[in-house]
């Protein structure tokens, strides 16, 4: 509870600075700009398998220099704390695959648009539990910020809505020519 609060006191714009980080490392723009690429550029071509392993060869040098380092230091603990726990990271690998192989699938199927709202589900779940169901306190500023970002998806579903309906009446009336 009291942890959070403190990192973030130190840059939030209620106490007149602005976190930077937080603007660089925007989880769901990133996720989204990520699906966008996959969608368009890649993600027509690949399946969820091949995309998955895509996604693992390009990160994979980086994962190898951050296990390096770790065994440089000494912290690496696979296969130095016993056998549980070499399989417990192993399964914590096949748990993270398999819902990442069904989104990958399913994203194929589902508009972005939709995507985007889906991508806020669990911050918001995460917001709500933290507040009514552990007491965390929200400022203000917090609060209007957060109004501010559920009234730009509600324009952005309004628009959605809009653009499907006249995508439909033109398609109507295009089929109405043609006959």
């Amino acid at each position: 509870m009291g942890c959070r609060r403190h990192w973030h006191h130190r840059g939030d714009l209620s106490h007149g600075r602005l976190w930077w980080a937080a603007l660089g490392l925007d989880q769901p723009g990133l996720e989204l700009c990520h699906l966008w690429l996959g969608e368009k550029k890649v993600g027509n071509s690949l399946s969820a398998l091949q995309s998955l392993t895509a996604e693992t060869i390009v990160i994979a040098p980086a994962a190898a220099i951050a296990i390096a380092v770790l065994a440089q230091q000494g912290n690496l603990t696979f296969g130095n704390e016993g056998w549980v726990h070499a399989l417990l990271l192993a399964g914590a690998g096949v748990a993270t695959t398999v819902p990442l192989l069904l989104f990958a699938g399913a994203a194929r199927r589902v508009p972005l648009t939709t995507i985007g709202l889906l991508q806020f589900i669990t911050p918001v779940a995460q917001l709500l539990t933290a507040v009514f169901l552990l007491g965390e306190t929200m400022e203000p500023s917090r609060w209007v910020g957060f109004a501010m970002v559920w009234v730009a998806l509600a324009v952005l579903s309004a628009d959605s809505l809009v653009s499907v309906g006249r995508s439909r009446r033109l398609a109507r009336a295009a089929r109405g020519m043609a006959a």
